[in-house]
């Protein structure tokens, strides 16, 4: 069992129990025995801190005083918002307004015992505790508690009656006939001739007699009287320790190894534990957060300025510049523009800017395609189209064998063309051959020069 503690707010002075081990340890802490709460609460919160308390789970076992319960029909009641539904008709058992208590249920055979506890007694201790740094997980009946342990660790059990009695009280319990579960629980002054009347005027119809288990300090006189009723067949009764019971069960709860009949912490009494837990975790990521997004705002604000800064050196510059070139001008808005213009028009003039194209030479490579075409073969050009560096030769000769005599002549004069047929037909009526030639320049175009 890890590390987790529970704190008994039964009486004054309150107990502190430390869930260290599979035995828990429970201990009074000191105090005026006409102390307040908020020094009880400073004093349990001082002695957890003592003990190495560092954010473990804490749960809170309130007296039976602070509570109620009721026996509730739930076979009618709509799904949709039961919780609610459930707590207002165990509203109608109390003498109390549902906005007056936070309450669970223990759910079974269409019906369900209601638990509750009073919120003008559980939320001030809860928030003198909380505001001590100690986040309660679970508000939990410390009879309930103890209770739920004993079903649970004794299987075998088939008693109809659990009483515990302590310090002059005793919390009476009668369970369903599977004794699984207890749809009754009544608070009462610890005194036979109160317990016997009690009991006598419960109707448990069908199950009489009952088997009656007591548990408490000194139990031995109560069982003698209870067993002379006629409708108890066998009382039971042992020495327990409540708070020592209680505790083992809520080591169970607070590490996850059982879930509580009922766990009486609502909205209404802080935050759900789990996330109650993470609470100071979750606060410093929020502040590390915000302090990161500060940090990003300013850098990014000086960085922006820097940045202002430089532009607006740079554009001092460009007006110191244009006014050296240009004296008694007023600079333009677009600076860059105006110079980029007048640099382009300087090297224009002087011959150095790579944007101006070279000097053209298509009639000079027209002039050598016409001069290296063939003077024996008739022949006749359509069309001489000129395109980059290439010449297109679309016209008509007698046969293939003249298109071909032509091509070759073009290129093989000096060597410095290229020439190829791209397309040869048959005009029709057999009367000759249309071609288109294209002539490409071997050597470099700037090269070509006129002879």
């Amino acid at each position: 069992m890890s590390g987790a503690f529970v704190i008994f707010t039964d009486n004054v002075p309150w107990r502190l129990a430390s869930l260290d081990g599979d035995t828990p340890s429970v201990s009074i802490i000191e105090t005026d025995h006409d102390a307040t709460d908020e020094q009880c609460a400073e004093s349990v919160c001082a002695a957890l801190h003592e003990r190495g308390y560092a954010g473990e789970p804490v749960l809170l076992a309130v007296p039976s005083g602070w509570c109620a319960a009721a026996s509730i029909p739930t076979d009618d009641l709509p799904r949709k918002d039961r919780q609610a539904a459930m707590a207002y008709r165990l509203e109608e058992k109390l003498p109390i307004a549902a906005e007056q208590f936070s309450a669970g249920f223990i759910l079974g055979g269409g019906e369900a015992l209601g638990v509750c506890v009073m919120l003008g007694k559980a939320r001030p201790i809860v928030e003198l505790i909380e505001a001590r740094g100690v986040f309660v997980r679970s508000i939990i009946p410390t009879a309930l508690l103890a209770t739920q342990h004993w079903v649970q660790s004794d299987s075998r059990t088939t008693a109809d009656v659990l009483i515990w009695q302590n310090n002059g009280w005793c919390d009476m319990f009668i369970f369903d006939p599977e004794h699984s579960r207890p749809v009754s629980w009544s608070f009462l002054p610890d005194d036979h001739r109160g317990i016997t009347l009690h009991l006598s005027m419960m109707s448990i119809h069908g199950r009489e007699p009952l088997d009656v288990v007591l548990l408490g300090d000194d139990s031995g006189p109560t069982a003698k009287k209870l067993s002379e009723l006629p409708t108890v067949r066998d009382t039971t009764s042992r020495q327990e320790d409540i708070y020592l019971m209680a505790a083992r069960d809520a080591g169970l709860i607070l590490n996850d190894r059982s879930q509580p009949w009922v766990d009486l912490k609502s909205s209404e009494l802080g935050a759900a534990g789990r996330i109650q837990q993470i609470r100071e975790p979750m606060r410093a990521i929020l502040v590390a957060t915000v302090l990161m997004l500060v940090c990003l705002n300013a850098a990014i604000l000086w960085r922006a300025h820097r940045y202002q800064g430089m532009a607006q050196h740079y554009a001092n510059q460009q007006r110191q510049l244009f006014t050296d070139l240009f004296p008694g001008q007023k600079p333009p808005h677009a600076i860059d523009k105006r110079l980029a213009s007048e640099y382009k028009k300087i090297s224009g003039m002087r011959g150095r800017s790579e944007a101006l194209p070279p000097p053209p030479i298509a009639l000079s490579l027209l002039h050598q395609v016409l001069a290296n075409l063939p003077r024996d073969i008739r022949f006749r050009l359509i069309e001489i189209r000129i395109e980059d560096d290439s010449v297109y030769l679309d016209g008509q000769a007698r046969s293939h064998g003249d298109v071909g005599s032509i091509t070759n002549a073009i290129g093989a004069a000096d060597g410095t063309l290229e020439a190829e047929t791209r397309h040869t037909e048959q005009l029709s009526g057999g009367s000759g051959v249309s071609f288109v030639i294209v002539v490409n320049p071997r050597i470099p175009s700037n090269q070509i020069t006129m002879r």
